[in-house]
């Protein structure tokens, strides 16, 4: 698998990370990119630590098996988790 072409995935918990996509977008303009807002979750701030990690696993899981490069964890509350 050639991983230059492959995009890199983005996830959030919910619409927030759109502007750390943005950003993305504007730093790495040849690059594709996969956002997942984990909306059906939001908000995350509630959820106990353990729930956080198993979250992100969860989501970290389903954007590597849709074939990303690289991951960006664009949520403060699972990246403190």
């Amino acid at each position: 698998m050639n991983r230059p072409l492959l995009p890199i995935g983005v996830f959030d918990s919910g619409v927030g990370g759109l502007t750390v996509l943005h950003e993305c977008l504007i730093s790495l303009p040849a690059e594709d990119f996969v956002y997942l807002g984990d909306s059906g979750h939001f908000p995350y701030g509630t959820k106990s630590a353990g729930e956080l990690r198993d979250r992100a696993q969860l989501i970290a899981g389903a954007l590597i098996e849709r074939g990303v490069k690289m991951l960006v964890i664009a949520c403060n509350s699972a990246t403190a988790a």
